[in-house]
């Protein structure tokens, strides 16, 4: 009866042909019924579908955007994986700044994050002003890079090692341009950073430290890491990439942040924030999010400094019948590089002209006063090359000045510079050598040290301990049996080498005994104690 009225009402006739050239019967009645809800102020049917997903949509929470699943009738939020990697394949169609949006999602979910810039998200940049961001590392700064890459190795390693990896906060890293990483690390110099980057993919997320990384094309990794990668999300291709084998194929017109999800091959639509909105929505974050009293920081990437003040460090100790001496800050976390010295052990300087050796030596003999107080000066024996002279880390003395009387005392520390110069041939210096009371540290250059056979420096030597400064190569390391890099990630200015410790070695900057050079540079740094 209301259909009948309704079409009265409009003046409807119904149409049993279809004139030539005019609209189809039933797109005059479809015309029709519509002119008649119209008339009759009836609410619209509901649509058949749902409507087409938006071209821009705005991340929330843990969200990064909505996804479209037709066969449900349904339109989710697209959500951060919670476990496991993901990664994001295309160039181009906003899936840098995605990456960042996933950044964001992270953070909102109470994750560790760190990232590596390749340089093709702006936004990624902004993301540093988190405090739960430990950094934002550039892939041109190598020896961050490295750091990062080093410590998130460790991180996984310790964490396979517990048994109850659940404790574990999870950490996240975030990658743009994955494929660029690994090519900026496949080189000799880097050959193991490489591994541990794939092993963290590899490894990682069992662990709770998950990869988000972002690659130009479907096969830009290796087939043993895409396979890590439970989740991808693929974008428009403009270069014939296959992206997902029978998944909807995306026009190149689709809207930035326009992708594919797998598994599913659903549509989705990510959101695509500028780097401005990145870090309106870090300072969102802090703001909302307060910090939790005990909760660790993250972990920070900086760079080895070139010059460390000896009053930033730890002060040296006793320990009875050792002492531990604070020298400097080591390479690989950045922490106090220490060594303990037991009475009677012996230790090695090596390094070419003006690698700091002589300061080196001045720097243990200030560790040895403030670690032991009472013990006798430190002794200074100079070479013919050296110019040092009496101060308040020690005395300086000539050879004959070296007898058994003075010498041989609890916690006594000889120092002989040139040591390849000085030949012992009244047996004073073997006689010290093997008192279990007198430490003697000798410094030389290396090529020097190994040509001597015979000499009374090789009883010292095999302790294998010591600072290797500068060296030149693997040949170097041979002075204490320590293998050395080939090569060295970072530059090796005055002071910096390998601290060995029975034949193991790790790369440090030694302090300056003296502030007055170090305390008005920038690089000059303030050092934690050991835990």
């Amino acid at each position: 009866g209301v259909a009948v009225a309704g079409l009265a009402a409009v003046g409807a006739v119904p149409v049993t042909g279809r004139p030539s050239g005019g609209p189809t019967e039933l797109a005059r009645l479809v015309d029709v019924v519509g002119r008649v809800h119209r008339t009759l102020g009836l609410p619209s049917p509901p649509r058949p579908w749902l409507p087409p997903l938006p071209d821009r949509v705005v991340a929330a929470g843990r969200g990064v955007g909505l996804v479209d699943d037709p066969a449900r009738q349904r339109q989710d939020v697209l959500l951060l994986p919670t476990a496991g990697h993901l990664l994001l394949v295309g160039a181009g169609h906003g899936a840098g700044a995605v990456l960042a949006a996933a950044a964001l999602a992270a953070l909102a979910g109470g994750d560790r994050v760190y990232v590596v810039d390749g340089g093709g998200a702006p936004g990624l940049a902004r993301l540093a002003a988190h405090p739960a961001v430990g950094a934002v590392v550039r892939v041109d700064e190598r020896e961050r890079l490295v750091r990062l890459i080093r410590r998130l190795r460790a991180e996984v390693s310790a964490r396979r090692a517990v048994s109850d990896e659940g404790r574990a906060e999870r950490i996240v890293l975030v990658v743009d341009a994955v494929a660029l990483v690994r090519a900026a690390l496949d080189e000799p110099a880097t050959y193991d950073v490489l591994d541990a980057f794939d092993g963290v993919v590899t490894d990682g997320a069992a662990v709770g430290v998950a990869v988000v990384a972002a690659a130009d094309r479907s096969m830009a990794l290796p087939a043993r890491l895409s396979a890590a990668f439970a989740t991808r999300w693929v974008f428009p291709s403009a270069d014939g990439d296959p992206g997902l084998p029978g998944a909807p194929a995306l026009p190149s017109s689709a809207p930035p942040g326009r992708l594919v999800t797998q598994p599913g091959a659903l549509v989705a639509q990510a959101a695509v924030p500028a780097p401005d909105e990145v870090a309106a929505a870090v300072a969102a974050l802090v703001a909302a999010t307060a910090q939790v009293p005990g909760r660790p920081r993250p972990f920070g990437v900086g760079v080895l400094p070139e010059k460390v003040a000896v009053s930033a460090l730890p002060p040296s100790v006793d320990q009875g019948a050792s002492w531990r001496s604070t020298l400097g800050v080591r390479d690989d976390d950045l922490g106090p590089a220490t060594l303990t010295v037991h009475d009677g052990d012996h230790l090695v300087v090596a390094g070419p002209a003006r690698s700091g050796k002589t300061e080196a030596l001045r720097l243990l003999a200030l560790a040895h006063a403030v670690a032991r107080p009472g013990a006798p000066r430190a002794l200074y024996v100079a070479g013919r090359r050296s110019h040092a002279q009496t101060g308040e880390a020690w005395d300086v003395v000539s050879l004959a000045d070296l007898t058994v009387s003075r010498c041989a005392r609890p916690h006594t520390l000889v120092l002989v510079d040139d040591a390849d110069l000085v030949d012992d041939d009244d047996g004073v210096l073997a006689g010290l050598l093997a008192d279990g009371g007198t430490t003697v540290v000798v410094a030389a250059r290396p090529d020097a040290l190994r040509a001597l056979y015979g000499h009374w420096t090789q009883r010292v030597r095999r302790g294998r301990t010591g600072v290797l400064l500068q060296p030149a190569g693997e040949l170097d390391g041979d002075v204490l049996g320590a293998v050395l890099p080939r090569r060295s990630v970072v530059a090796l200015p005055p002071g910096r080498g390998y601290l060995v410790r029975d034949g193991r070695a790790d790369l440090v900057q030694l302090a300056l005994a003296t502030d007055a050079d170090a305390d008005a540079d920038a690089d000059a740094v303030s050092v934690p104690g050991p835990a």
